[in-house]
Order: C-alpha cells, then structure tokens, then sequence
C-alpha cells in the first residue's frame, strides 16, 4: 500500500497526484504564496521580500521550494529523497560583527552557501551560516578540513527533524520514486537566480536593525533618542 497517502502504490497515477498537487497549491494560497504557469507546469513565484538570507552561490541540483514546499502540503510525513541527501555544514556566529566577517569570508570561498539572521523560533541563536552539500562525504570533509570544532554536520532542514524525528532513522520509501517523477513533471524546476549586491545589501541592513535590537554585544544606536518626559 501506498502507506502514507492510503492509495495502492501500483495504481497510484498521475490524475490521483495532480488532485494531491492541486488541494496542496489551494493550502499554500491561503499562507499568500502565489504560483504561474510555465511550460505546463506550475511555477512558484519567487518574490520573497522578507527573505533574511544572503545566498553567496546556490546548489543548483537542490529544488527545495519543490522538496521542502509543496511536498511537505502534500503529506506531513513526507520527505523527499533530495531532502535526505542535502548534508549542510552548519556555524553560528554569537555576535553581529562574527557574523560581518563570515560574510567576508564564505564570498572569498564561493561555496554554496548562506548566511543571516536566525528568525525562526525552533532554532537557538540570533545568527547562522550553512554550507551546502549533496551527500554526507563532502559535508564532513569540509567541516573537519577547515572548521574542526566550530561546526556541526546536519541532514536535511532542521524543520523536518523536528516534524519526523532523528534524521538518522529517514529512509526512502518504496513508493517515493513514482511520486516524485510525477511531482517532478508537475512542478516547474527553475534555478535559483543569483542575488544582486543590491539585493544582498538590503538584507544586511536588516540584518543591522535586527541585531541593534536583539544582539548584546551591537555597539551604536540606528535611531535618534526620543524625547524622555
């Protein structure tokens, strides 16, 4: 059986994952996502104004938006093989100014990678960086050959581990395969454009105006001082 979704995996097609796809797209609207249509295939849109990451090179073989978005409407307990083979270097800077000169130095490197600040509340500290790798070989290489301690190695997006548990334990379910052939032929696979300086500069202002207001160790005010009665 199809276990997950509860239809037989032999006569699972691609009108019963077309259905998936659409009730997925209907729950991901009402969250203001939009998607468009390109080359019969549907096209998330890719404007993220509160996108708090600078993206120094992408992994272009990774399609998290496919992986990580519209899989996850699909079935909560879905994982995609993608998923399970991105292995992330992963550092966290403790200060605002650890965190201006990693920027300077995972540029120089241009590996694929990105760093800023850390907004989501199921993950601890104010800042991060993550190195991306396809498969866990290269992952520990990088960390042991240039980080040593200061890293950690992780599977995946923090997010799943908290939903599935130990990232140790995924596998890849004998039914995945077809499913994701199918998604694969429904959903458009674009590339991750580069970011511009500009781009990149208005998300190191936010960067400073979040750690005047979080970061203990920010020195400087951004805001004149109000007036006090």
């Amino acid at each position: 059986m199809f276990c997950c979704l509860g239809f037989d995996c032999y006569v699972l097609g691609f009108r019963v994952v077309q259905k998936l796809v659409q009730d997925a797209i209907t729950r991901i609207k009402h969250l203001g996502v939009n998607f468009t249509e390109r080359d019969g295939k549907v096209c998330f849109a890719r404007d993220r104004p509160d996108n708090p990451w600078v993206h120094i090179k992408h992994l272009h073989e990774s399609n998290c938006y496919l992986w990580n978005g519209i899989a996850q409407f699909i079935n909560k307990k879905f994982i995609h093989s993608g998923c399970q083979q991105c292995y992330k270097v992963v550092l966290k800077p403790k200060t605002y100014l650890e965190l201006l000169k990693l920027d300077v130095v995972m540029h120089t490197a241009r590996l694929p990678s990105k760093l800023g600040i850390e907004r989501r509340p199921i993950i601890k500290g104010l800042y991060g960086a993550y190195f991306y790798h396809r498969g866990i070989e290269l992952a520990l290489e990088l960390r042991d050959k240039h980080f040593d301690n200061t890293a950690i190695v992780k599977r995946g997006c923090t997010e799943m581990e908290r939903k599935h548990g130990r990232s140790d334990k995924w596998e890849v379910q004998s039914w995945q395969p077809k499913l994701e052939y199918y998604l694969d032929e429904m959903i458009y696979s674009h590339k991750q454009p580069d970011q511009s300086d500009a781009e990149k500069n208005k998300i190191r202002d936010k960067w400073k105006k979040f750690a005047w207001k979080f970061d203990p160790t920010f020195e400087g005010e951004l805001y004149p001082e109000i007036v006090l009665y």
